[in-house]
């Protein structure tokens, strides 16, 4: 039997009615969306199977043609660029709050630190940032660290600094040489496909890479297969179940179509990785980046577009506004899994 190819405004696709975990044909959630972020070509649906509660993009891009939907995508961000003593002022407070809540100290503290990483981690918002900062990985599980997708490789420079061993893997040649040029070590490559040595990792994190992938069980099966045993995989992605896509439906950021292959629900996202052989020891929501969805998800739904995937300039009032929002979310994943991001920790058996 011949396979069904389309051609969707040049980019070959392979049709996607099916749920990958369960099989039954899913219903349109979303059609006749376009890029609206980087103007990638295509238009898309977005299909939902209720009994799985995931997500898809509907067609699916084949393999060879995903590089078509990055053209104009940007991935290799930079340093910001806030003056000296706000910078200097954020890694005082985040190393203060690492310390005493994730132990990444080789020496005791000195009373200032730890009286203001203390306070700080009580806060359930600052501690939820500083937490992903690392992506959960407490400082007693310090060895070699993959990260996948990992960009221009900032994320890797920040762990280093916190005394791991640092490696990555990108499928995008220029973000790759960036990281190489950073001095770390990179495998070009889909994860899928990447040449990982066996159980070489104490950690592999995924921050926001699980949804671009062609296949995600594959992909967690090859980041399990490269953790060792009592390893942790760590995941982020965007949260279908999330406040603000229930409230902006198909202009909601984190659809993103079409790099968005996927859309996970937290139960979705703990079956795929116990299909990949994972042991899932934590999955909660995050509602750090909730006025930043707020702000570009606002601006798709009244331009019909966010060019370059951010927003434009906020006044004070609007920044305001984003805050109380991320606020109220904040509170709120604390008794429902609303928050903006999906947050899973799991272990190899």
């Amino acid at each position: 039997m011949t396979e069904e190819i389309l051609e969707n405004d040049g980019v070959l696709c392979r049709p996607a009615r099916s749920c990958v975990l369960c099989g039954q044909e899913g219903e349109t959630a979303y059609g006749g969306l376009r890029d609206r972020l980087f103007a990638a070509p295509g238009v898309w649906s977005i299909r939902w199977c209720g009994g799985c509660r995931l997500a898809w993009l509907d067609p699916r891009p084949l393999a060879a043609e995903v590089s078509k939907l990055y053209r104009e995508y940007y991935t290799h961000s930079q340093e910001g660029t806030n003056p000296h003593w706000v910078r200097d002022l954020k890694q005082f407070l985040k190393k203060a709050t690492l310390r005493v809540w994730l132990g990444y100290s080789d020496s005791e503290p000195d009373l200032l630190q730890w009286l203001v990483g203390a306070a700080l981690g009580m806060v359930p918002a600052v501690r939820d940032i500083v937490e992903l900062s690392v992506m959960c990985l407490p400082g007693s599980s310090r060895g070699r660290l993959l990260d996948v997708g990992c960009g221009s490789g900032l994320f890797l420079s920040a762990m280093r600094r916190l005394g791991w061993e640092v490696s990555g893997v990108e499928p995008d040649p220029a973000a790759a040489e960036v990281v190489r040029r950073r001095g770390f070590p990179v495998v070009q490559a889909a994860v899928e496909e990447a040449d990982l040595p066996a159980e070489g990792f104490n950690a592999v994190t995924m921050n926001h890479v699980i949804e671009h992938v062609i296949d995600p069980v594959a992909a967690l099966v090859r980041c399990a297969q490269a953790t060792r045993p009592g390893g942790s995989v760590v995941v982020t992605t965007p949260n279908w179940d999330s406040l603000l896509h229930q409230r902006f439906k198909a202009s909601w950021r984190g659809l993103e179509p079409p790099r968005h292959l996927w859309i996970f629900t937290p139960g979705s996202l703990a079956a795929c990785a116990e299909r990949a052989g994972l042991a899932v020891k934590l999955v909660r929501t995050s509602a750090r980046s909730a006025s930043w969805i707020w702000r570009v998800s606002r601006q798709i739904a009244r331009d019909g577009c966010a060019p370059g995937g951010s927003p434009s300039e906020a006044t004070v009032l609007e920044r305001l506004r984003g805050a109380w929002l991320q606020f109220k979310e904040d509170v709120a994943r604390h008794f429902a899994q609303v928050g903006e991001e999906i947050v899973l920790v799991a272990t190899k058996p």
